[in-house]
């Protein structure tokens, strides 16, 4: 019973993150729309700041690679378990 809880509270403290990194994926998304106001520099500059940035990750793929990083099961390997 006490894993059942255990396993309820991580996964909304999941959910809760991965709330967060949404909101602040939006807020990086409307700071770089800003920013396109000022422009400095030629548009090499634009260029070189899209390469520095990289391609954007959703928050489920970034969650898988931080379970696979850490040797983390994924909800399915837990709901499984938990039987």
């Amino acid at each position: 019973m006490q894993m059942d809880e255990m396993t309820q509270q991580n996964a909304a403290l999941v959910e809760e993150s991965s709330a967060a990194s949404r909101s602040m994926e939006e807020q990086g998304k409307k700071l770089v729309e800003l920013m396109g106001f000022f422009r400095l520099g030629d548009e090499s500059d634009q260029t070189r700041a899209t390469q520095i940035a990289g391609k954007p990750r959703t928050q489920e793929s970034r969650l898988a690679q931080l379970r696979r990083e850490k040797g983390l099961p994924t909800p399915a390997e837990m709901r499984k378990a938990a039987g």
